[in-house]
């Protein structure tokens, strides 16, 4: 009798199909080059049944993106079911479907690795499953990236030419003029309100007084309308438009081109002699323009109500006004309540989640099972744990652009509430930083942006955090070297005591009156008085000359002066005293 042999069937792959197209297709095309291209990747696969190929139902594409970058969101779709163990193979239609760039190429080569992933691009017969098939793909990638940066250096070198023959290059036309048959045409509407742009300028002097004067006469910003046939502008002029309208030479009939002018041969719209009494009050008023200060947390700080906080400061006269800011917009809320704004002060924010940063760094205990959600383990997680305390110093010697960058590949965001901040770092980020070697700037790639999912969250509990109107200062542990004695701050200790002996001899008098006496208000009389809940051995500190160097006159009258000694010590920057049991 013939026995039966069973046939080993080969297990199922599950392939993901990627398409992609740098342009949108035209309106009511059905079929475009996205289905062409799925279309016969699905017939690839039919064809490889025997190898157990199954395709999953999930569609990856990107219509109208370029190549050039990682940033899509049909490849970031991809990369999180990879991650999630949803795909095996990924086919394409071709290798510059995927990316034309040979550094990003090799980066997702290296992630397909690293999750046993196969690549397969149909019409160049490779696959990576075999050497052979790996060198060809990056022989042919090569040549992909060759190709673009050929096409690249072709467009920049035509838009040079014809800048230089005073053509405009295309896009939307400046205000005050048009673009018909590749010219720009001047404007019937528009060209007189750019003339009182600059004859108002000349006239005040002042931005800020054009801007009123222009909302005053109803001037409105271009109306255009885009490829798809909607109209957009037609609003009002915003003022820091104005800043760029003064200074664009295209209104004198002059075409720019990497810093040099070229003549146009448009019609300009202001004359010589008009753009240069504009340029030369510009000039004048940017030798008094102070330098903006750097705000690290912008883009990732946000309040208790989702709203996103900005960098604000005030000037005067050319210098600053009181202390850098960051403050969210007027919202309204579900019930058609205004939910006013929140202020914080910058410098404290700043402090605080620098303070919180080096402060898990520098425990090796808390930074443990953060480096493990970031699948850090064996060796590696010994050598990062080792190295934590190193880039916990490392934050303090970052210059302001280079912190600035670090904070936001770390953190995802910051959220300030009243009585708590939130700080959620990213996990693989914080990893990659203490392996990182100090040089140039920290910074992840969209795709490491995209991988890292796993949040850590770090949670500051604050007495009194946010007035409706400012920050007060924030409890930090941060211990402080001790200063010289300050004279300011002995005799604002005196002036608190004779304050609280006015208020107990002069009982039957009004509060108003005794302030009086001491040339205050009541406000500020009500702060002096305060100060004597301050804790013995912080006023013994004081007195000796030991207090924190930080610690200033104005601090202490502005500080929100707690019952709890401990807390006063960290608002006020001491060091914290170990509990005895």
């Amino acid at each position: 009798m013939q026995t039966l042999r069973s046939i080993a069937l080969p297990s199922p792959s599950r392939c993901a199909i990627y398409t992609r197209k740098s342009f949108q297709p035209p309106l009511g095309q059905e079929i475009t080059s996205l289905e062409s291209q799925r279309a016969i990747c699905s017939s690839y696969i039919l064809s490889q049944q025997h190898k157990g190929w199954t395709e999953i139902d999930n569609r990856y594409e990107d219509c109208g993106i370029s190549g050039a970058s990682l940033d899509r969101p049909g490849l970031r779709s991809l990369v999180a079911d990879i991650e999630n163990g949803l795909v095996e193979i990924v086919i394409v239609y071709k290798l510059d479907r995927i990316s034309r760039t040979l550094l990003d190429f090799v980066r997702l080569m290296d992630f397909f690795e690293r999750y046993g992933v196969v690549f397969v691009a149909i019409t160049q017969n490779f696959d990576t499953s075999d050497s052979m098939g790996r060198l060809i793909r990056n022989v042919l990638l090569t040549f992909a990236q060759f190709e673009r940066e050929i096409a690249s250096d072709r467009m920049r070198d035509k838009r040079m030419v014809m800048k230089r023959n005073g053509l405009w290059v295309g896009g939307q036309a400046p205000l005050g003029y048009d673009f018909r048959r590749r010219k720009l045409v001047p404007n019937a509407i528009e060209a007189p309100i750019v003339r009182r742009i600059f004859e108002s300028y000349v006239a005040t002097g002042r931005v800020s007084d054009v801007h009123r004067d222009l909302i005053a006469h109803d001037c409105r910003r271009k109306v255009w309308r885009t490829g798809r046939g909607t109209i957009q502008g037609g609003g009002p002029i915003a003022q820091t438009s104005l800043h760029h309208i003064l200074r664009n030479p295209v209104y004198i009939g002059m075409v720019i081109h990497k810093g040099e002018q070229f003549a146009g041969i448009h019609q300009p719209i202001i004359d010589r002699e008009l753009w240069a009494r504009a340029q030369h009050i510009l000039k004048e008023r940017e030798q008094f323009k102070p330098r903006r200060p750097d705000h690290v947390l912008t883009g990732i700080l946000f309040d208790c109500h989702g709203r996103r906080m900005y960098a604000r400061q005030y000037w005067r006269g050319g210098r600053s006004e009181g202390a850098r800011y960051y403050q969210s917009p007027i919202k309204s809320g579900p019930l058609g309540e205004r939910i006013r704004r929140t202020n914080a002060r910058a410098d404290q924010l700043e402090r605080i989640v620098l303070e919180a940063l080096k402060m898990l760094l520098g425990d090796q205990s808390r930074v443990r099972p953060v480096l493990m959600q970031a699948n850090v383990f064996g060796s590696t997680l010994e050598d990062l744990c080792n190295g934590s305390p190193a880039a916990a110093l490392r934050i303090e010697r970052m210059s302001v652009p280079q912190l600035s960058s670090a904070l936001k590949s770390l953190l995802s965001r910051i959220e300030v509430a009243d009585d708590h901040v939130r700080i959620v770092a990213r996990a693989h980020a914080l990893a990659k930083f203490i392996g990182w070697d100090g040089v140039g700037y920290f910074k992840l790639t969209e795709l490491e942006l995209a991988r890292a999912t796993r949040m850590h969250v770090i949670v500051i509990p604050v007495e009194t955090l946010i007035r409706r109107r400012r920050v007060e200062w924030l409890p930090v542990e941060t211990p402080r070297s001790g200063g010289d004695r300050d004279p300011s701050l002995v005799s604002l200790v005196a002036q608190a005591r004779r304050a609280q002996d006015a208020l107990y001899n002069e009982r039957d008098k009004p509060v108003a009156d005794i302030a009086r006496l001491f040339s205050q208000r009541v406000g500020s009389f009500s702060r002096l008085v305060r100060l004597n809940y301050l804790a013995p051995d912080i006023v013994s500190a004081i007195v000796d000359g030991t207090q924190p160097s930080t610690l200033t006159r104005q601090q202490l009258l502005k500080c929100e002066i707690p019952l709890d000694w401990e807390l006063q010590r960290r608002l006020l920057g001491f060091r914290p005293r170990r509990r005895t049991a």
